[in-house]
């Protein structure tokens, strides 16, 4: 058996990743998220991307409170990036 020889007859194409935002998109797309939740993504989508992580930039641009933005970042990113902890919680009361 001869040392480098490729057995494929064709050739694979590379495999191309789309970005970790279009991604985000895409999963919150899946998961049919609400139209609020679907915001929230493209927060965190600007902050990341545009903003270049500042919050009051970010929060001026959609017009709400850096501590609300604050909230959902911190749920973001103690998920690990997950999209689906970017959903409402449940209002009901405990007791």
């Amino acid at each position: 058996m001869k040392r480098g020889f490729n057995f494929y007859y064709f050739k694979r194409k590379p495999v191309e990743l789309s970005s970790r935002y279009e991604r985000w998109r895409k999963v919150a797309e899946l998961l049919d998220l609400k139209v609020e939740e679907r915001l929230r993504v493209e927060w965190m989508v600007f902050y990341y991307k545009e903003a270049k992580q500042n919050a009051t930039k970010k929060a001026k641009h959609f017009g709400i409170s850096r501590k609300t933005f604050y909230k959902w970042l911190n749920r973001f990113k103690e998920s690990k990036e997950d999209v689906a902890s970017l959903r409402d919680l449940s209002k009901r009361p405990i007791r």
